[in-house]
């Protein structure tokens, strides 16, 4: 996107940035005037350690290693990282047997048996739990 390379990108060595004002501006106390040094250089040693990430040559191979994908993509890497929002097949009992496809998913489609065919296919009861024929 911003064409950042480790070809056209570096970093310098830690007393170059020192000199810099906004940097100096950054890291200098407001009510005594004192540069941080600690702090600057934590935040040096920060960005040496990401730049350093950066121009490895494994640092492509474990940025897409950690990127989440679903289980049924054909396109992943080997990526060991999946999403939980991937499309599970369950069987449910459904005595009026309905079907579900393609063609309607998250919808039920047309019963293929009637009421009276699925009442002949199954034991009925009444309130009382007494099997009737």
């Amino acid at each position: 996107m911003y064409n950042i390379t480790p070809d056209n990108t570096g970093i310098k060595d830690k007393d170059y940035y020192k000199t810099i004002p906004q940097v100096q501006k950054a890291f200098t106390d407001n009510t005594t005037g004192v540069f941080n040094e600690d702090a600057f250089t934590q935040f040096y040693n920060s960005a040496k350690r990401s730049y350093t990430d950066f121009v490895s040559n494994d640092y492509a191979k474990e940025l897409v290693n950690q990127i989440p994908v679903s289980r049924n993509d054909i396109f992943s890497l080997g990526n060991v990282n999946l999403r939980n929002d991937s499309a599970y097949v369950f069987n449910t009992k459904d005595p009026n047997r309905h079907s579900m496809g393609i063609g309607n998913i998250f919808e039920t489609g047309a019963p293929s048996f009637s009421v009276r065919e699925v009442a002949q296919a199954n034991k009925v009861v009444d309130e009382n739990g007494k099997t009737l024929d």
